[in-house]
C-alpha cells in the first residue's frame, strides 16, 4: 500500500480534469479529493448541460451545485469541517462540455486554457446502461476516451491520465483473467474459442454500428414507416378525439421509441455476438482496444 505521504506529495498544487463527477463512482472520487486532498491547485469537472423538469435547462454549474455540492456524499465532510469545505469547495470550476462532443464540448478558448494547465486527468465519465442505443454508447464510451487522449495530446504539461475501466470489459471469459489490456485485434468470443481467422478492427466495426444508425434513423422516416406510426395512433385512439398537434406528437414518440429499440436490439446483437454481454460492456471494451 502507498505511503499517504507519497499520495499528498503526488497530488500537491495538481491541477486536475474530471470527467463525471455527476454520476455515482465520480461523486466518490471528487469527495475524496476535496476531503483529503485539498492541497490540489484546482479541479476542473467537466459537466453538460441538461433539460430539467418542466422543460428548463440547467446549467454546468447549476448541475454541479444540484447533483454534487448538494448531494449526500459532502453532508459528513460539511458537518465536520464547515471552513475545510469552504476553502476546497472554491477550487471546483464546472466546465461546460459533453465528451460525445467534438473537442469535449468545450468553448475554443476555454480548451486551450484547460490544455495549458491540466497537468493530470481522471477520466470517469461513460453510459453504464446496459440497453441504451447503440449510437450513444459508442459516442461516450468508445469515441470519448479518445477525445480524452486528444485533449491531452495537445496540453503543455504532459498530463497523467487515469482511464476507468470496468471487470466488464472481459465480456462472457470466466476463471481467472490476468488484468491486463484487451488485445486490439480479437473479441472476446475469438479469445474464447483461440480463433485466428479474422482479426478484429474496432474503427471497422464502429463504421459498422453508425451505419447501420444511420439506416434506422433514415426508415424512422421514411413514409412507409410513417404510415405506420401514423395508423398505431390511430388505433391507439380510435374512440376519441386527437389534434392534429397531439396526432403529430403521438406519431414522433412513436418513430422515438421505434430508433430506440431498433439500436438497442442490434447493439445487442453484435455484442453478445462478439462475446460481450450487452451494449454497455461492449463500448467500453471497444473504447479500451
Amino acid at each position: 500500500m502507498l505511503d499517504r505521504n507519497v499520495i499528498t506529495e503526488f497530488y500537491q498544487n495538481r491541477t486536475i480534469l474530471l470527467t463525471g463527477v455527476t454520476g455515482f463512482l465520480g461523486q466518490a472520487i471528487a469527495a475524496k479529493i476535496l476531503r483529503d486532498l485539498s492541497q490540489i491547485q484546482r479541479l476542473y469537472v467537466l459537466v453538460r448541460s441538461k433539460t430539467g423538469r418542466g422543460g428548463t435547462t440547467l446549467s454546468a454549474m447549476e448541475r454541479l451545485e444540484e447533483e454534487f455540492f448538494n448531494s449526500s456524499v459532502l453532508d459528513r465532510f460539511k458537518r465536520s469541517e464547515p471552513d475545510a469545505y469552504q476553502q476546497v469547495r472554491a477550487k471546483v470550476v464546472a466546465v461546460p462540455g459533453d465528451i460525445s462532443q467534438h473537442r469535449l464540448g468545450i468553448d475554443d478558448n476555454l480548451y486551450a486554457d484547460l490544455q495549458s494547465a491540466v497537468d493530470l486527468v481522471l477520466s470517469v465519465a461513460a453510459t453504464v446502461e446496459f440497453d441504451a442505443a447503440l449510437d450513444l454508447s459508442i459516442e461516450l464510451n468508445t469515441l470519448g476516451p479518445q477525445r480524452i487522449l486528444e485533449f491531452i495530446q495537445g496540453c503543455r504539461k504532459e498530463p497523467v491520465l487515469v482511464h476507468v475501466s470496468t471487470a466488464y470489459v472481459n465480456g462472457c471469459r470466466s476463471g481467472s483473467i490476468p488484468e491486463e489490456p484487451l488485445p486490439t485485434d480479437r473479441t472476446i468470443a475469438q479469445l474464447q474459442t483461440n480463433s485466428a481467422t479474422d482479426t478484429f478492427d474496432p474503427e471497422t466495426e464502429i463504421k459498422s454500428c453508425f451505419d447501420f444508425c444511420i439506416r434506422v434513423r433514415g426508415d424512422a422516416s421514411s413514409p412507409r414507416m410513417r404510415r405506420q406510426f401514423e395508423n398505431e395512433v390511430r388505433q391507439q385512439n380510435s374512440t376519441r378525439h386527437v389534434s392534429v398537434s397531439r396526432r403529430e406528437k403521438l406519431v414522433k414518440g412513436k418513430a422515438h421509441r421505434w430508433i430506440h429499440d431498433q439500436l438497442v436490439s442490434e447493439g445487442m446483437r453484435r455484442a453478445k455476438g462478439h462475446g460481450w454481454n450487452d451494449i454497455y460492456t461492449f463500448t467500453k471494451a471497444m473504447g479500451e482496444q
